[in-house]
């Protein structure tokens, strides 16, 4: 059977981003082309609660959002989400949660007698929408494509640098679709047989046209944005589309 779908880069919601337009504009997408699936491909909330880089002593620290906040900008999020779609229901609907996510689990690490509290709101979070989710790191299969927010190395980290599309095609067995870098690209990696290869596809992010998040500063970010159309057939993608986020604000902004 062909499936044809979506699959969103990092959305990386928040408190600061108030205008939830974006996720309503996706959602009428996956609702106007009756998509088989949708994959969320991680990091779909930024969880500055529980940044452990900016000390909760400094400037930066004392601005991050609690906890509750960052789940009801969340709540609010993926309800634009659900009223794009109005009523819509692919047969898949998944989140490959990211390293945003995985805050949780770490921040519940350290501080052992909140196990279980800040992951069971994340849950309900996603549940009562009707997602289901895989966590960080773990490989979710679309008929033999693969779907991860970053393919992790042998030591646990996450394939980076600007060799990062050719070395995951180099390690993978099938077509693989990332996101994570913000970045966006397709590498074909080219197989030993008659007409074998497997297709790496970075997602880039979901965020608001132009958008950089501002742990960037002056750094170099060239993000790419939008989301992708994808077909699968065989196991394999067959074709790739990229909607970029004006695109989606023009077919669908109110």
């Amino acid at each position: 059977k062909r499936l044809r779908g979506v699959a969103i880069g990092d959305a990386h919601d928040g408190p600061r981003l108030d205008d939830k337009s974006r996720f309503k504009w996706i959602g009428r997408h996956i609702a106007e082309i009756e998509a088989d699936f949708v994959i969320w491909i991680g990091d779909c909330l930024t969880f500055d609660s529980l940044c452990r880089y900016d000390d909760n002593a400094t400037i930066a620290g004392q601005l991050k959002p609690s906890f509750m906040e960052d789940i009801d900008s969340g709540h609010a999020a993926f309800s634009a989400y659900d009223e794009g779609k109005q009523g819509f229901k692919p047969e898949i609907e998944h989140i490959t949660l990211g390293n945003h996510e995985d805050r949780a689990i770490s921040f519940s690490n350290r501080t052992p007698e909140m196990a279980g509290m800040l992951t069971g709101q994340i849950d309900r979070l996603f549940m009562s929408h009707n997602l289901t989710y895989t966590p960080y790191g773990v490989l979710y299969f679309v008929d033999d494509v693969a779907f991860t927010h970053v393919p992790l190395t042998r030591m646990g980290r996450a394939y980076g640098g600007v060799h990062a599309m050719s070395n995951i095609g180099n390690k993978s067995l099938t077509d693989i679709v990332y996101g994570h870098s913000h970045v966006g690209g397709k590498f074909v990696s080219e197989k030993i047989g008659t007409n074998n290869s497997v297709t790496v596809l970075n997602l880039g992010c979901s965020l608001p046209q132009g958008y950089v998040e501002p742990y960037v500063g002056h750094a170099t970010s060239g993000w790419h944005y939008g989301v992708y159309e994808l077909l699968i057939d065989q196991g394999r993608i067959m074709s790739d589309k990229h909607i970029s986020m004006t695109e989606l604000e023009d077919m669908y902004g109110d």
